[in-house]
């Protein structure tokens, strides 16, 4: 196993959530149902922030704070996820 560099696993009010960034996006699979939550980046004077309008997610990849219905809520926990090694051999499971 390795560690992601894109993808962070968290807590938000007690219930896992996950936060992968691209290049101009970061995807959250929300609870409970895991439903999948684009947002945007947008310019911002310090640390990061990612909207669609109706949500935002500010701050660092270390501490973040995800703003829905004008409710902020700062993400616990946050650690970098562990992935499989990707394998040069397709037919190689590790």
């Amino acid at each position: 196993m390795e560690t992601s560099k894109d993808t962070f696993g968290c807590k938000l009010d007690g219930q896992r959530i996950v936060v992968r960034f691209t290049e101009q996006e970061a995807r959250i699979l929300m609870p409970p149902d895991e439903r999948l939550v684009t947002l945007y980046q947008v310019s911002t004077q310090n640390g990061v922030r990612y909207t669609n309008g109706m949500m935002d997610l500010r701050g660092s990849t270390s501490d973040l704070t995800l703003i829905r219905d004008n409710t902020a809520t700062a993400l616990t926990d946050c650690e970098p996820l562990k992935v499989p090694k990707k394998s040069s051999n397709p037919f190689l499971r590790e």
